[in-house]
């Protein structure tokens, strides 16, 4: 066997085109083809179909190869992920760390991994069989069948591509160890294989096929009595591959276990078998003429038993068939077990996710078995043909051409989502899923109003899809059909009574509708279905806000901040609530607290340029204008801003100068000029000059107590505590009346951590009239006795 083999190899090795070999050509023209069909998706987007999940709102892998992104690759406790595949996870990530979010070049890859694999697939055919046309005509029809489009132009399926890379080159290097086998060649293809598993549990099916191969091409044994010893030493070969699969199966179970995102439609066990018999032939056909393709085949509502019942027993005529012939034709026995064993996993009988009657990307490996069969069992039939050295590769090229450009055409519907849904929806019938995702799609591009048909036409189909009617009920509130809305939310409601989002979102149309306890109702029951979920916090801090209560909303607000400190909106709310009671200090910090998370927005700079603006501090003001104005420089009202301050900063420079020759002519000693020198720099946010003055107007007036609360406040700017505390304490015995004064000191003594201190300053502002009950519930500076019995306390009952 080996000898002939050689040979056949001098044979090919020897003929040249263009000075290299005819499977070097070959290859070239499979790279030329491939790309000439394909290289179209380097301009394709990604799809709202998986890609989110995978790749474009799934964090872990923007995050790119990190420590951490690479831990959870591995992991499989993890609510996130559909199934273990941590090679694919790090593919992805890979493409990330190195182009970023551009669609492209990830599609682009997806296309070199299908051309490495069918260049692996073809060598695998030419080693072991010697047949180099045979071997050609099953690497074309494998890398432009458009079946495979689905496989190859959508950036999901890279777990597809990439386990299959692998898949083509185990049985290459097996190919190499069953001629000469040896523990390193073993461990070879072993470690392929291996990392195949790790890129899709679909590789598991590999060992079984390893074993036809076995038989033919590679005819290891023979099915005879005498080689059933052979045999068994064969199956004992691939044990530590099957405990491989075995284990790949096991760890896909555990992470369905904990997979949070896995649904399943309760399709009955008796038509998943009837729609498993029936998808082979279903398959078979679609790779004969491949016609209406798309993206997701619904499930049958049911099969005729004799549809279901004739395809078991074609299948078992087929399969005897097969077997009876094996001797005459092995290759029909590997090429048609191929097919049958390696659809097993992808037949539905085990369901996960949104699983479809059939899927073409299924098809991937399983179809290269049927393509062996039809080449080689050509190749026989047409010994009887006249004419065949003519007639033959005429045809095979006929194929290919038609199939390439079916192909082409095929990878064009996959641009982005619009073009693949409608196509789906096109070529299918009550396609629910299809009109779902098209009508998603169509609402993302801003058509709401072809959006809300689509929707629609899903309902028709499946009445009871949350997701859609969900959908549908935001798309009728975007543009502005409120009451339609509700009513599709209610229905929601009705069917589902723990849909936390419809409640919060009910609950904002009722807030639009100025309804703002029916809104606070919906948000207090989304909170019970999900205590963690932070829009409803937000929500309802906003329709308190608007009932006037914004101790109420800040309350709120700091909750969902402490759920997700991640989202920009909240600290927005938050500011304007500190704002709205005159809380200055804190609206400042929590725009700064905004910024310092890394959201770049204008407006934030803007609202806090406006903020250090009403509290005087133009320097501040202005550097946030500048910067609200350089992240949009077309924006005329922040150019405005920084306009304006500036004017006011020159105006300020003015009256300082004036001041400086007032003092030179009435001499240092006047206590006022120096005070309005002190807040003239401090508002331009020269804060050393503002404290030297304004000391000098104490030291020249030690009863100036305007300066001294100035001097006070300037200390706290710049955290000099004590010295801002012993301030307030002189201050306290020249306003002996001030409830103002001591809350400052209790604030003061807070931030010191001297609790009892506190408590008793605390105590003396009420005694004295303190009655701001917003201010002390929201007082970010009482922080370190929030905890206290005193501070819970301290609201006079009748307002708790």
């Amino acid at each position: 066997m080996q000898h002939t083999m050689v040979i056949a190899d001098i044979s090919y090795k020897d003929k040249r085109i263009l000075g290299v070999g005819y499977d070097i050509f070959i290859c070239l023209i499979i790279v030329l083809s491939v790309l000439a069909v394909y290289f179209q998706v380097t301009s394709h987007d990604f799809l709202g179909f998986d890609d989110n999940l995978y790749i474009t709102e799934n964090h872990h892998v923007q995050k790119g190869l990190t420590y951490e992104s690479i831990k959870w690759a591995f992991s499989f406790r993890d609510t996130e992920k559909l199934y273990w595949h941590p090679l694919t996870w790090l593919s992805h990530m890979l493409d990330v760390e190195l182009y970023g979010l551009e669609s492209g070049r990830h599609l682009l890859n997806n296309v070199l991994f299908h051309i490495l694999s069918t260049i692996a697939l073809f060598f695998f055919l030419l080693k072991s069989t010697g047949q180099i046309w045979k071997s050609a005509f099953v690497a074309f029809l494998f890398a432009l069948h458009p079946l495979n489009v689905e496989s190859v132009a959508w950036a999901s399926e890279r777990k597809n591509v990439l386990s299959t890379f692998f898949w083509m080159l185990t049985i290459l290097l097996y190919y190499y160890y069953s001629q000469r086998p040896a523990l390193i060649g073993y461990l070879y293809f072993f470690s392929f294989f291996l990392m195949g598993v790790l890129a899709k549990p679909m590789v598991i099916t590999l060992p079984f096929v390893l074993l036809l191969l076995d038989y033919w091409p590679l005819k290891r044994f023979c099915l005879t009595r005498t080689d059933f010893s052979r045999i068994g030493l064969l199956i004992a070969e691939k044990t530590p591959l099957l405990a491989v699969s075995a284990s790949s199966v096991f760890l896909s179970i555990v992470s369905l276990h904990y997979s949070a995102v896995v649904t399943t439609d309760p399709v009955p066990m008796g038509l998943r078998v009837e729609n498993a018999l029936v998808s082979y032939f279903a398959y078979i056909g679609k790779m004969i003429f491949p016609s209406k393709l798309a993206v997701f085949y619904p499930y049958p509502y049911q099969i005729p038993l004799w549809k279901s019942l004739g395809s078991a027993v074609l299948l078992i005529c087929v399969s005897l068939f097969v077997i009876r012939n094996m001797k005459t034709r092995p290759y029909s026995i590997t090429g048609w077990f191929w097919f049958l064993g390696t659809m097993v996993p992808v037949l539905g009988l085990k369901r996960a996710g949104l699983w479809p009657a059939l899927a073409d990307r299924w098809s991937y490996i399983p179809h290269v078995g049927l393509f062996i069969l039809l080449s080689w069992g050509v190749s026989d039939i047409s010994d009887r043909i006249p004419k065949k050295r003519i007639i033959i590769p005429a045809l095979s090229v006929l194929i290919i051409t038609v199939l390439a450009t079916l192909t082409f055409i095929q990878t064009a519907y996959w641009k982005n989502s619009v073009s693949l849904f409608t196509r789906a929806v096109n070529v299918t019938e009550n396609n629910w899923l299809m009109h779902f995702n098209l009508g998603t799609a169509l609402d993302q591009q801003g058509k709401t109003e072809d959006a809300i048909k689509e929707y629609y036409k899903s309902l028709s189909v499946n009445p009871y899809a949350e997701d859609t009617r969900y959908n549908l009920a935001c798309a009728l509130a975007k543009i502005g059909k409120i009451n339609e809305a509700v009513s599709e939310y209610n229905k929601l409601l009705k069917d589902d009574p723990h849909h936390k989002n419809a409640h919060n979102n009910i609950g904002i149309l009722f807030a639009g509708m100025n309804k703002y306890t029916e809104a606070i109702d919906h948000y207090s029951a989304a909170i019970r279905i999900d205590p963690n979920f932070d829009l409803p916090y937000i929500n309802m801090g906003a329709a308190f806000f608007s009932l006037g209560k914004a101790g109420d909303a800040i309350e709120k607000y700091l909750k969902a901040l402490k759920i997700n400190p991640y989202r920009k909106i909240t600290y927005k709310k938050l500011a304007t609530a500190y704002a709205a009671l005159q809380i200055y200090d804190q609206e400042i910090y929590w725009y700064r607290k905004a910024l310092q998370m890394g959201f770049l927005d204008a407006d934030l700079y803007d609202a806090l340029g406006i903020a250090w603006f009403r509290k005087g501090k133009l320097k501040y003001a202005a550097s946030r204008f500048r910067q609200a104005s350089d992240l949009e420089p077309g924006n005329v009202l922040y150019r405005k801003h920084l306009t304006d301050t500036a004017d006011k900063i020159k105006s300020i420079r003015k009256k300082l100068s004036e001041i400086d020759i007032m003092l030179l002519q009435q001499g240092p000693e006047t206590a006022q000029l120096n005070y309005e020198s002190c807040v003239l720099s401090a508002d331009i946010g020269e804060t050393e000059q503002a404290i030297r003055h304004c000391r000098t107007a104490l030291d020249i007036l030690s009863g100036f107590s305007e300066a001294a609360e100035q001097l006070a406040m300037l200390y706290m700017s710049v955290k000099e505590y004590e010295k801002a505390l012993s301030l307030y304490i002189k201050l306290s015995d020249m306003q002996i009346d001030s409830a103002d004064i001591c809350y400052r000191i209790g604030c003061l003594y807070s931030m010191l951590d001297f609790p009892d201190k506190s408590f008793e300053w605390l105590i003396k502002s009420k005694e004295r009239g303190f009655d701001d009950w917003e201010l002390f519930r929201t007082d970010s500076r009482l922080h370190n006795i929030r905890h206290t019995d005193f501070y819970r306390n301290f609201i006079p009952e009748n307002i708790r």
